[in-house]
């Protein structure tokens, strides 16, 4: 692919490292993470972390025939039955965005297309959101700012609850390779930052495959 002016950064901060991140399933692309207190969030027993490979989200968006370029994207869950689902966050993270000047897709505005599935829980469920390479390349920290407006929220929204709600994301980061990777995050609202720093190591390993 055409190489761009784009630098990439090759003395990454510790904290950058995915060789030092405990994942509780892998895909085919990794086989092992040790463990260390730069991610010491997401490396405790009673979360929930995953990065794995997903095949089918981008092409059900292309299918569908949503601009890749423009911004972050909420992509639906479509079960066997092909109905559209979308959490019940989905409007409220939509106005967190908007808000915030983030750019921000949602394929789905006609709501007869849509069914919201509310989870009858104190936990706090996100729609997927994807980055897609194209976005990424021009906006390489949108994302961040998004999980830190979400984090901010998050915060605000459970602050006196004495139930311990957890958050509940999904993040696909498009890769160049074509081994897209979705990452599953269940856990305090405090480890949302450590997913940012998971993010920029694999936009990073993104930038390299697009500069080959």
């Amino acid at each position: 692919m055409k190489k761009d002016n784009l630098a990439v950064e090759d003395d990454l901060r510790p904290e950058y490292d995915l060789k030092s991140l405990k994942v509780r399933k892998l895909g085919p692309g990794r086989k092992s993470f040790g463990r260390t207190t730069e991610y010491s969030v997401l490396n405790r027993d009673d979360v929930d972390f995953k990065i794995v490979d997903d095949d089918s989200t981008i092409k059900q968006l292309v299918e569908m025939g949503v601009d890749l370029s423009s911004g972050l994207i909420l992509a639906p869950e479509i079960n066997e039955s092909s109905e559209i689902l979308y959490s019940t966050t989905t409007p409220t993270l939509r106005k967190l965005m908007r808000f915030n000047d983030i750019p921000l897709i949602f394929p789905h505005e006609d709501k007869n297309e849509v069914r919201y599935l509310e989870l009858r829980s104190f936990d706090w469920y996100a729609p997927i959101i994807v980055v897609t390479s194209l976005f990424s390349t021009s906006n390489p920290t949108a994302i961040n700012i998004a999980l830190g407006i979400i984090t901010n929220y998050l915060t605000d929204f459970l602050k006196g609850s004495s139930f311990h709600s957890k958050a509940h994301l999904k993040i696909l980061i498009q890769q160049e390779n074509g081994m897209d990777r979705r990452i599953e995050y269940s856990g305090p609202v405090e480890g949302i930052k450590e997913i940012s720093m998971v993010i920029n190591r694999l936009l990073i390993d993104n930038r390299r495959e697009y500069d080959k």
